[in-house]
């Protein structure tokens, strides 16, 4: 894996912790028992977008690392 696409992981695996520390934090107020069901309701959407969220990027990290090193370079990766 050339110098790039290492970053590029990197930042992405950095980016992946920012959005579950997010969905962390959904999590957390969804269980304080004073919080009204609409409310609930809000945050059970909010805590399925994260997850979408972070299952895309970790399909962004797959793809990232399965580049076939084999291929020639290209002028964009020279």
């Amino acid at each position: 894996m050339d110098a790039d696409r290492k970053e590029l992981v990197h930042r992405l695996f950095a980016l992946a912790t920012e959005i579950a520390e997010a969905a962390h934090e959904t999590s957390v107020s969804g269980q304080a028992s004073t919080v009204a069901p609409e409310t609930l309701t809000g945050l059970a959407a909010m805590l399925n977008r994260r997850a979408d969220n972070l299952t895309t990027v970790a399909r962004a990290i797959a793809v990232a690392c399965a580049v076939d090193e084999t291929d020639p370079p290209t002028a964009e990766s020279s």
